[in-house]
């Protein structure tokens, strides 16, 4: 056998950790009121919030609500849950999660108008998704349609962010 040391150097990653998801179901709340819980969980700290349809007990139809929270936030979002919804009560697990690196660029829309991108780092390259609230924006000042101002941002995006300057060819369909 050789004499030798093999030494492996590893730091975590920021992109991965601990998270806690906090999870209630709700069969006596007017869903016109989901919009605002919501809004109440993302503004206690939430970083993700589902609610699907589900039914409860005795056939009723209910709403599953699930929110991922970082560690030190959820009490708080937790309370806000609570507080902004008729539950009686909150299950919590903790998790772990992984996710890609991300970052937000500006990308220039034409007549002085920036939107902003959402940039994940993947292994085989760059992914971006300009942000639906900038893009409505721009839709509505130019009279374009949203999924073609979306389309052509989407290329401005990778030709900003792709190592070549090259993006990727894309074929328009139902969903671009």
């Amino acid at each position: 056998y050789p004499n030798a040391l093999r030494l492996i150097l590893a730091e975590s990653a920021h992109e991965a950790g601990e998270a806690v998801v906090l999870a209630t179901d709700i069969d006596d709340l007017s869903p016109e009121y989901l919009e605002p819980l919501r809004t109440a969980l993302f503004e206690a700290g939430a970083l993700d919030v589902q609610m699907w349809a589900t039914q409860m007990k005795k056939g009723r139809i209910g709403f599953r609500v699930e929110t991922v929270v970082p560690p030190a936030e959820a009490d708080r979002v937790s309370e806000a849950l609570i507080r902004h919804s008729t539950t009686a009560g909150v299950r919590r697990h903790t998790v772990e999660r992984d996710t890609l690196a991300r970052r937000v660029v500006e990308v220039d829309a034409g007549g002085g108008i920036n939107v902003r991108v959402k940039v994940l780092d993947t292994p085989d390259g760059p992914r971006v998704k300009p942000e639906y609230d900038d893009v409505a924006a721009v839709a509505r000042r130019t009279g374009r349609p949203a999924h073609e101002v979306a389309r052509d941002l989407h290329q401005r995006a990778l030709r900003l962010v792709s190592p070549d300057g090259a993006a990727e060819v894309v074929t328009p369909n139902k969903e671009s």
